[in-house]
């Protein structure tokens, strides 16, 4: 009984020490060296090394605007379109009013093979995106946990400045309009991202098909840097549609989603 006791705990004390070591080795991992890094690297043109380790921050669960910003970069100046775009869009859901990003964006898009088709889709479809991009989730999550804390202080101060309800609670009325905007913007901004699978294609040029074969007709062409929303899958084709609304199916390895 003693014995098999002794057993147990060595090896419960095998498995801590185990786990304890790759837990360390992953808490000693240090992103803020490997994009100085690489940052200096892409100082010095190696532009190839600077992503390799850009990539590899990514790989480790990390994230920021600097990073997909500076990876664009460096994908751009290595020739590859389509994963610089790919990386600008993201780092523009973190940094939307950025002007270098906005700059780098318009530049990017004025290489692609073929015009951005975003002016043949209504008016109000093109101006509805644009001010729903203005907002990013952090933002608005800030926005709404303002607007909480000063609804509930004001509710508070009624206990103490009874004189002044009345205008306190059309204050409070006002702010809590507010907040149901806020809300209703997180919410949409929410869905865009967890339900429309917006995407950039990566590779030089495409055909998109009528059906999810090889052999079936092509419908029309995309180009490296194209923005495309993905509808459904199938096996590892793709259909996906185009920003003037034209639908059709592409292999799955020829682009990634924002």
């Amino acid at each position: 009984m003693l014995r098999t006791f002794f057993t147990i705990a060595l090896f419960i004390a095998a498995l801590f020490y185990i786990g304890g070591d790759s837990f360390s080795e992953e808490f000693r991992y240090d992103p803020y060296e490997d994009f100085t890094e690489a940052s200096s690297l892409y100082g010095e043109s190696r532009f190839q090394d600077a992503v390799n380790l850009y990539e590899g921050i990514l790989s480790h669960g990390y994230e920021s605007a600097s990073l997909y910003y500076n990876l664009g970069n460096a994908y751009l100046k290595l020739g590859f379109l389509g994963s610089a775009v790919l990386n600008y869009e993201r780092a523009k859901r973190f940094i939307p009013y950025d002007s270098d990003l906005k700059a780098n964006l318009v530049y990017a898009d004025s290489l692609r093979r073929q015009s951005p088709m975003e002016g043949n889709r209504l008016w109000l479809s093109r101006k509805i995106n644009v001010f729903l991009d203005i907002f990013t989730i952090n933002g608005l999550t800030l926005a709404l946990s303002s607007i909480y804390l000063t609804i509930i202080l004001l509710l508070s101060s009624i206990v103490f400045k009874k004189t002044m309800r009345r205008f306190i609670s059309k204050f409070v009325i006002i702010l809590g309009v507010m907040f149901m905007l806020v809300l209703t913007l997180m919410t949409i901004n929410i869905y865009r991202i967890e339900h429309i699978h917006s995407a950039i294609v990566l590779a030089d040029e495409i055909n998109a098909r009528f059906e999810p074969l090889e052999s079936t007709a092509v419908n029309f062409r995309l180009y490296a840097g194209t923005k495309i929303i993905v509808l459904r899958t199938r096996d590892q084709w793709s259909q996906i549609k185009r920003e003037d609304g034209k639908i059709g199916w592409i292999e799955s390895s020829n682009y990634d989603i924002i």
